[in-house]
């Protein structure tokens, strides 16, 4: 679905949803900073179409997914994944490290600190 369909399926039907989307970065912390963009999107309509009338186009979105991740309210989505009335979609950084290998490494570290150097 193009842009221009896109506005031609909500000014033809009247229905529509309204979806915000935010871009996060790990420097934010989950704090949001910016304003997210709103758009005006067809009843039925899924990630994809977000991002392509975001500006991203289908080759790019490919390439996109491998790279980042997309939620909807902290839920991984895919592409096809439709969106529904005030839902909020999340572009995420993939996460450079396993959360959960990080949280064994530190109990291990806690169950068996390291030894004490000597102070000269």
């Amino acid at each position: 679905m193009s842009d221009l369909s896109i506005k031609q399926v909500v000014l033809q039907t009247g229905l529509s949803i309204q979806v915000s989307l935010f871009i996060l970065k790990p420097e934010d912390a989950g704090v949001v900073e910016r304003l997210p963009m709103l758009f005006v999107l067809p009843e039925g309509a899924t990630v994809g179409q977000l991002l392509t009338l975001s500006g991203l186009d289908g080759v790019s979105q490919n390439t996109f997914f491998a790279e980042r991740a997309v939620a909807v309210f902290g839920e991984i989505a895919q592409i096809d994944t439709v969106l529904h009335n005030l839902d909020r979609v999340e572009i995420l950084d993939r996460l450079q490290f396993d959360p959960m290998q990080s949280r064994r490494r530190r109990a291990l570290h806690k169950k068996n600190p390291p030894k004490s150097r000597k102070r000269l």
